[in-house]
C-alpha cells in the first residue's frame, strides 16, 4: 500500500489487489480524503484498473518533469484522472471523477498548487506501487 498526501488538500491510499498478465495491468483500491472548503470528503474506489505501460509511463514523465511539463494517468475506463502539469511557474495536482464513483450525477473534480517537494513525494510513491 502507498500513501500520498498533499498538505491540507488530499491524502490518498492505494492498495495493488490484483494483476492480468495476459493484457499488462492491475486492479487497485483507492482510498481518497479531500479537504474542500465545505470541510472533508471522503471517496472509496474498488478495483479500479490500470494499464502498466500507462503507469509506467505516468512515473517516467514525473521523473522527467523539468522537460515533460505535464504526466496524466487514468484507469483504463477513464472514469480516474490524476493530472500534474506546469502553468506558467506554478505545478498543479488535478484529481477528477466520474458519476461513477460518487453516486451523484456529477462526479468530483478538485485542482491544488503543489511545490516541487510534494511532485518529488508524489512520484516516490507512485514508484512504491
Amino acid at each position: 500500500m502507498i500513501e500520498i498526501i498533499v498538505p491540507d488538500f488530499v491524502a490518498i491510499k492505494m492498495d495493488r489487489i490484483s494483476t492480468e498478465e495476459r493484457y499488462p495491468s492491475f486492479g487497485i483500491n483507492i482510498g481518497i480524503e479531500l479537504i474542500t472548503f465545505s470541510g472533508k470528503k471522503e471517496i472509496q474506489l474498488n478495483s479500479v484498473w490500470f494499464e502498466q505501460k500507462s503507469w509506467d509511463e505516468f512515473i517516467s514523465r514525473l521523473g522527467n518533469f523539468e522537460n515533460s511539463g505535464s504526466a496524466i494517468l487514468s484507469d483504463m475506463s477513464e472514469d480516474l484522472k490524476i493530472k500534474i502539469t506546469r502553468e506558467e511557474k506554478s505545478i498543479y495536482f488535478y484529481l477528477s471523477g466520474n458519476e461513477k464513483f460518487t453516486n451523484d450525477e456529477f462526479g468530483f473534480q478538485y485542482k491544488r498548487s503543489i511545490d516541487r517537494d510534494d511532485l518529488e513525494a508524489i512520484a516516490a510513491a507512485f514508484r512504491r506501487l
